[in-house]
C-alpha cells in the first residue's frame, strides 16, 4: 500500500501546480492581513483556498456557494458580535449574570457568553447557507470569527476582497485544473 495517492504517482503536475497557486493565493492573505488577531478568519480563507484548488469540479467552490456563502457568513457573524457586544449583554455580564448561573451550579463567564453567541452564529449560518444553497464549508468559520475577533469595516472588506479574487482566481483556472481529492 502506498503513501501516496494513485493519481500523484502517474502525474503529479496538477497537485503541485494547484497547491502553488493557492499557496501564492495564501501568502498574499498572510502578508495583508493581521495573523495575531485574525486567526479564524485568516483559516476559513485558507480553508476556502485549499478547497477551491484541491476539488475545483464541487459545488461548493462555485461562485454563489463561495461568494455567497461569505455574505451569508459576514451577515450573520456581523449580527452575533453586534448583539454580544451590545449594552444589554455586556451589562448582564457584568451586573451579575453569571453568578445567577453559579448558584443554578453553571459554571459561567465572559468567555461561556462569547462561546454561547459564536454557537448561535455557528448554527444560524449553517442553516441559513443550507437553505439558501450557500454552502461553504469554511466561510462558516467567518461568522464565528467575527463574534469572537475584534474586528472593523477594514476587516469586512478584505474579507470580502479575499473570497472575490479567490473565486475569480478560481475560475479563470477552473478548466485547467482537475479534482485532487
Amino acid at each position: 500500500m502506498s503513501l501516496l495517492d494513485p493519481s500523484f504517482e502517474v502525474n503529479p503536475w496538477p497537485y503541485i501546480i494547484q497547491i502553488s497557486i493557492a499557496g501564492l493565493f495564501m501568502m498574499f492573505i498572510f502578508a495583508a492581513f493581521n495573523l495575531y488577531t485574525q486567526t479564524a478568519l485568516i483559516a476559513a480563507l485558507a480553508s476556502s483556498a485549499f478547497v477551491a484548488f484541491t476539488i475545483p469540479q464541487s459545488h461548493a467552490t462555485d461562485p454563489r456557494p463561495m461568494f455567497g456563502g461569505y455574505l451569508v457568513a459576514m451577515f450573520i457573524g456581523i449580527l452575533f458580535s453586534m448583539a454580544y457586544h451590545s449594552p444589554m449583554v455586556v451589562n448582564a455580564i457584568d451586573n451579575g449574570l453569571p453568578l445567577f448561573f453559579d448558584k443554578l451550579g453553571f459554571a459561567v463567564s465572559g468567555q461561556s457568553f462569547a462561546a454561547f453567541f459564536a454557537f448561535l452564529a455557528f448554527m444560524t449560518s449553517a442553516f441559513t447557507m443550507a437553505a439558501t444553497d450557500t454552502e461553504h464549508a469554511p466561510a462558516v468559520g467567518v461568522a464565528v470569527g467575527l463574534v469572537i475577533n475584534i474586528w472593523d469595516i477594514k476587516t469586512l472588506i478584505f474579507i470580502l476582497l479575499g473570497i472575490t479574487f479567490l473565486t475569480l482566481s478560481k475560475k479563470v483556472f477552473e478548466n485547467r485544473m482537475i479534482d485532487l481529492i
